[in-house]
């Protein structure tokens, strides 16, 4: 499949590709290293510019057959309530991005049920050694609200190349903090899971 622009599109959740006939805004390319072609609106009212970043809930300490780590019980159990304690008012999530790793994807997972959310990208530059610049720098370009689920120490590293060195005061398992936009366009903490 190929976008209007005749760029290959990246997946979303179900495998299904992230364009479709029907798109009416253009391609955003560079996202994450690779195309998007949006299907739909923004969901999320047009002043609201929230990024939440997540980290990943705990895993098995071994890799299983796959070669990924999946999440215990109490992993899957802590990231649902840490992300209900937070968002209480069932959050809109106009943009969604997840490490491919298994214990990402199944850390988004517990999380569905509370939200309501556009496309759903796994992506390969959320992996834990990814370049916190780059991905900052798509990050900004985003309108709407963005939920980003990763991996130490690109988390950490991610809130701070956003608000400045020393924002990021650690990520326990499933940690969040939830950033606000500015009208410079400048990111700054707003909460965590941590207060």
């Amino acid at each position: 499949l190929r976008c209007a622009a005749g760029r290959v599109p990246v997946f979303c959740h179900a495998g299904r590709a992230a364009s479709s006939p029907g798109a009416r805004s253009g391609c955003l390319t560079g996202l994450f290293g690779r195309t998007f072609c949006p299907a739909g609106e923004i969901l999320s009212e047009k002043e609201t510019q929230m990024l939440v970043i997540m980290r990943h809930g705990e895993a098995q300490a071994t890799p299983g057959s796959s070669g990924d780590r999946a999440l215990i019980a109490a992993g899957r159990a802590e990231a649902r309530e840490k992300f209900a304690k937070m968002f209480t008012n069932n959050p809109v999530f106009d943009h969604v991005y997840c490490s491919t790793k298994l214990r990402a994807r199944e850390t988004l997972d517990e999380t569905f049920h509370s939200m309501k959310h556009g496309k759903i990208i796994y992506t390969e530059m959320l992996k834990p050694s990814g370049d916190p610049v780059k991905v900052a720098d798509e990050l900004r370009e985003l309108t709407g609200n963005t939920l980003v689920v990763s991996h130490l120490p690109l988390v950490e590293l991610l809130v701070d190349e956003l608000c400045g060195a020393g924002s990021c005061k650690g990520f326990g398992y499933s940690d969040i903090y939830v950033l606000k936009k500015g009208e410079d366009g400048s990111f700054s903490v707003e909460r965590s899971s941590l207060d």
